[in-house]
């Protein structure tokens, strides 16, 4: 690969990180408004999200395509950041250091926040459920025992058609 060719790679990286940094943001302040219960700002973060996602997309195809440009040539169909850091000059491979270092860095930091936000939405739908289920009179502490022993619920049984 040559230099011009790798750092246009360079450059298309440095895009991928600084777009995964913004979803990292966009992923905090979902959070942010998961826990205050912000369903606009919730939504607001979805539609961020979508829009950053298909940014990535766009720019991984044209990642993709220059690897597999390079590999064809080379003959290996799956060159990693640490080859190209091995064959790069050292003022490129510096760079492609950094990049490894951040692209690390900020896939660890959303799958952090990816699963605390998915605890938040799991709490969520977990308390939706039991308010559900005690203004139907299906929770159980809702149930009380009569005189005779027979078990009664005291807001009765109400139907309801509940999707979750």
């Amino acid at each position: 690969m040559e230099d011009v060719e790798l750092s246009h790679l360079i450059e298309i990286l440095n895009q991928e990180v600084e777009l995964l940094e913004r979803l990292h943001g966009v992923l905090v302040s979902q959070q942010e408004a998961l826990v205050a219960g912000d369903v606009e700002g919730i939504t607001t973060s979805i539609e961020q999200q979508i829009d950053i996602l298909n940014r990535i997309g766009t720019i991984e195809e044209r990642r993709k395509q220059l690897v597999e440009a390079y590999a064809s040539i080379d003959e290996d169909s799956s060159i990693k950041i640490d080859q190209m850091i091995e064959i790069a000059p050292d003022y490129l491979a510096s760079r492609l250091k950094r990049i490894r270092s951040s692209l690390k860095e900020v896939i660890e930091a959303i799958g952090k926040v990816n699963a605390q936000n998915g605890m938040l939405i799991n709490q969520s739908l977990a308390y939706i459920d039991n308010t559900i289920k005690m203004i139907a009179g299906e929770d159980d502490s809702s149930k009380v025992y009569t005189p005779n022993g027979e078990l009664t619920c005291s807001t009765g049984q109400i139907a309801i058609n509940r999707t979750i």
